[in-house]
This record gives C-alpha cells, sequence and structure tokens, in this order.
C-alpha cells in the first residue's frame, strides 16, 4: 500500500467521509496488519482493504503498477484510471 495516498487519506478524511475506498493489495497479511496498526486505518469507517493474493482483481481491472487509482463518480461511472500517486483534491473535484 502507498504511505503517501494513506496519509492524504487520512488528512482529507472529513472531505471524503460521503465516498467509499477501496485498497486492493497483493501484500501478505502480516504486512497489511502492521500498515494498518500504524496508520490506525480501522478507524476510517469509510475504508476497505481488499486482499489480492492471487491478482484477480489487479488482472480484472488491468492493474500493472502501483498505486493505480479509480475514480467514480456518483452515477457510478468511471471518471478517471489513474497510475501512481493521485492529488486528493483531484479525486474531490471528480466526485463533486
Amino acid at each position: 500500500m502507498c504511505e503517501i495516498e494513506v496519509k492524504n487519506i487520512i488528512e482529507y478524511q472529513k472531505e471524503l467521509n460521503h465516498i467509499s475506498i477501496l485498497i486492493i493489495t497483493n501484500s501478505e497479511i502480516e504486512k497489511i496488519s502492521s500498515f494498518s496498526d500504524k496508520y490506525n486505518l480501522s478507524s476510517i469507517a469509510n475504508l476497505y482493504i481488499l486482499i489480492d493474493e492471487e491478482l484477480n482483481q489487479f488482472e480484472k481491472y488491468d492493474i500493472n503498477s502501483l498505486p493505480t487509482s479509480f475514480i467514480y463518480n456518483k452515477e457510478l461511472n468511471l471518471k478517471i484510471k489513474h497510475k501512481g500517486i493521485i492529488n486528493i483534491q483531484k479525486i474531490l473535484n471528480l466526485i463533486d
């Protein structure tokens, strides 16, 4: 998981509280647990972590670099697929 993006999510929790955030990772459960504890991710009600050890979701969504962000609007239409770190303000502009 990308520390920079997680730090941004934490910083902008209030602004992002009306959307769901899904992190897909193929990291080992121990690493995820440690990372989650370090950043107290369980305290973010709208943040979900999917462990994809078999890379099924990576293949399904053509994820070949990390991080990759998918931003959908209120109608659930894909607005942007972004490879690399994305600016939280850009996300907020796209979903409002």
